[in-house]
């Protein structure tokens, strides 16, 4: 109840530039090239220190053994939204062709810092804090157009569930 009570308030106050709500559609229209698509949020960075604000997960979101058999309930790509570049080349290298990601800022290095407060990352990079809410954006709107979910607590995932509004067939929510 309370996630369709957000979505609602989602739908009433939050509207999309029209240039925004094209790059989204688009984005989208990648997505359907697959029949079924798992949406996974592996938070990399700042989350995998202990204390402060984020737990240390467990490590679920990156378990190709789990993801294979969630793969294997009919579903056929797989849309993934992470912070470090090394998350991807580990998802490219094991799922190829059925992976779609967006070309987001990331961590290289696994560094510990987020990218939202990394200043180095932003140096070169002109309306740097916008692009990043651009891709956080983004990243959570295709999230929420999957068909399976898999995310560990973080506000990305949170909010895609609102998005979409429970119509997932599948959440795993990994603690």
């Amino acid at each position: 109840e309370k996630i369709a009570e957000l979505n609602q308030l989602i739908k009433k106050y939050i509207h999309f530039k029209p240039y925004i709500r094209q790059e989204l559609d688009e984005k989208v229209r990648e997505l359907k090239r697959f029949n079924r698509v798992l949406g996974i949020h592996v938070r990399g960075t700042d989350m995998y220190t202990a204390g402060k604000q984020h737990p240390v997960p467990t490590g679920e979101t990156k378990d190709f053994t789990k993801i294979d058999a969630i793969l294997r309930e009919h579903l056929d790509g797989i849309f993934l939204c992470t912070d470090t570049e090394s998350t991807v080349e580990l998802f490219r290298e094991k799922y190829g062709d059925r992976l779609i990601y967006t070309d987001a800022l990331r961590q290289s290095d696994d560094s510990r810092t987020g990218i939202h407060v990394d200043k180095t990352l932003g140096e070169n990079r002109k309306n740097h804090k916008y692009l990043l809410g651009k891709e956080v954006l983004t990243d959570m709107y295709l999230l929420a157009h999957c068909n399976v979910l898999l995310c560990g607590p973080s506000n990305v995932g949170f909010v895609a569930m609102i998005y979409n509004c429970n119509e997932y067939d599948k959440i795993y929510y990994c603690i």
